[in-house]
């Protein structure tokens, strides 16, 4: 007879598909002051996400995959291409990564505990989140917006406290999500204009990557 979390992840309401083009980098430690600070003078487009706790599955062999359970979802995100390192501004070389995502709803509320309950590999990460939002106009003028938006392009820009186990990390990430604005030259636009203003702290290429390289490099 198939497990209790066998039969939620085959009863879903919806599948969502999502393409991205993102950049993201991991630090150890508590936030500095300068990405703090740089972050608060764009205190008046910002928003400050509820704390939540995510659960990844480790996958050891790969960074290109990413499974997680959210708030009562399945997401499975690949990374299908990388466009390699840029240098957004003075101080801040990301690369670039192009993703599709795949968002599943479990059938019901209990049913993450199951699928926690029987998988050996799930390791909660916690998150607080700082969030901009961008936008980018039809005459291609880049706007910051008071919130998310569904009627135009848009790329968030997260500074986020994760904890996972007891290690505490921080990470900056922007994120292009959904056909009209997942490319990469519309994420450079706005991650340079975004990023111009910080100062006393470096972003490094090596230190550029997603949730998945993360997991496999803190975990494997």
């Amino acid at each position: 007879m198939p497990s209790a979390a066998s039969q939620s992840l085959r009863s879903v309401h919806s599948v969502d598909v999502l393409p991205t083009v993102e950049t993201r980098w991991f630090y150890q430690g508590a936030i500095p002051e300068p990405v703090l600070d740089w972050f608060r003078d764009g205190a008046r487009g910002h928003e400050a996400a509820p704390s939540r706790v995510d659960h990844y599955l480790l996958v050891p062999d790969t960074a290109t995959l990413g499974v997680k359970l959210r708030e009562g979802r399945i997401e499975v995100k690949q990374r299908f291409s990388e466009e390699g390192a840029i240098e957004f501004a003075e101080h801040a070389v990301g690369v670039v990564e192009r993703w599709r995502k795949w968002g599943f709803s479990l059938a019901d509320a209990g049913d993450s505990a199951a699928v926690l309950a029987e998988a050996g590999h799930w390791h909660a990460v916690t998150k607080l989140r700082l969030i901009r939002t961008y936008a980018v106009k039809p005459d291609g003028a880049v706007v910051l917006l008071p919130g998310p938006s569904l009627n135009e392009p848009t790329c968030s820009l997260e500074l986020t406290c994760v904890a996972i186990a007891s290690q505490r990390w921080w990470t900056v990430g922007l994120e292009a999500a959904g056909a009209a604005a997942a490319s990469a030259s519309t994420l450079q636009r706005i991650a340079s204009l975004a990023l111009a203003g910080l100062r006393g702290f470096e972003l490094r290429a090596d230190a550029s990557y997603g949730y998945p390289e993360w997991l496999r490099l803190l975990l494997v």
